[in-house]
């Protein structure tokens, strides 16, 4: 999970570079093109070729396919984030996943909790909207993009949980990282694009590759890991996220902006440890 975050953290900061040099979906159907080489690679290097058939197979299967779509609106909706806001704004407001995910449990799992963790949900929200500050002058309408594609990207790892073990993984992040691609290009097909230097070539790979392992890595994670134990080291991308913007980009979270990151953490954390210790003494965590 650290790993993928890591990939992450690094290709938005990659991302965020083409601002006002590209539009968001360019950059993504030229990263797109060269990650579904790169996830190609990955599959056929980790889990051997299959049949056309049977990667179409993949695709049809509902769970497979919900993904898939969760996937492409949660890419489009931090994108168009992560072009607009300061690059810790739009990952800070992304780590609601964790709690989202728990609460997801709730409703598509039947899964219980009791009042701690739903205290520790609410204060993950007042956490959120310490970042987004809205009604205020830092407030900046492009933050529910990043609130979209939280709830996006919780609805794709839901989905994940219930992929079938037949699918193998790098599969499932080749044919993630082929539709991310297609969404790009049939969104560019209407613009035409500047002329790209070697150095925006070179970022553009980089962060293929890393997309492709992020993705990778990620789906691994939650398809066999705990997500009491594996959720909590999701909120290594704000490290990444803080020291990027801080170095590369100039931008300085203010003091709610850093209390409302601190208290997402502080509640995820909480909710997921206590899941785990609950858990591990009388069952399923109420």
């Amino acid at each position: 999970m650290m790993l993928s975050m890591a990939c992450f953290g690094i290709n938005d900061a990659l991302m965020k570079s083409f601002t006002g040099q590209l539009e968001w979906y360019q950059a993504l159907a030229i990263r797109g093109g060269i990650g579904v080489l790169v996830c190609i690679v990955l599959a056929l290097a980790l889990d051997g070729p299959r049949p056309v058939g049977d990667v179409v197979g993949y695709a049809g299967n509902w769970s497979c396919a919900g993904r898939i779509l969760f996937e492409l609106a949660g890419t489009a909706f931090f994108l168009l984030a992560l072009f607009n806001l300061p690059l810790a704004d739009a990952t800070a407001i992304l780590q609601l996943l964790p709690l989202l995910m728990m609460l997801g449990g709730v409703l598509v799992f039947g899964e219980r909790i009791g009042w701690r963790r739903l205290t520790a949900s609410a204060v993950g929200f007042v956490g959120v909207m310490l970042i987004v500050q809205p009604g205020s002058a830092a407030f900046s309408p492009a933050a529910f993009y990043a609130l979209a594609a939280a709830l996006a990207m919780a609805g794709r790892d839901l989905t994940t949980k219930m992929l079938p073990r037949r699918i193998p993984s790098t599969y499932v992040a080749l044919l993630t990282t082929f539709f991310v691609w297609i969404m790009g290009i049939a969104i560019s097909v209407n613009h035409p694009l500047p002329e790209l230097s070697s150095w925006m070539l070179v970022k553009l790979t980089v962060a293929a590759v890393l997309i492709g392992f992020g993705f990778l890595f990620s789906v691994m994670t939650v398809r066999t890991g705990d997500v009491s134990f594996t959720a909590p080291f999701r909120y290594s991308i704000l490290i990444w996220a803080s020291l990027i913007g801080l170095i590369f980009f100039g931008e300085i979270p203010g003091l709610l902006k850093i209390a409302g990151a601190v208290l997402l953490v502080v509640a995820g954390i909480y909710s997921f440890s206590r899941d785990r210790a609950k858990s591990e003494t009388t069952g399923p965590a109420r």
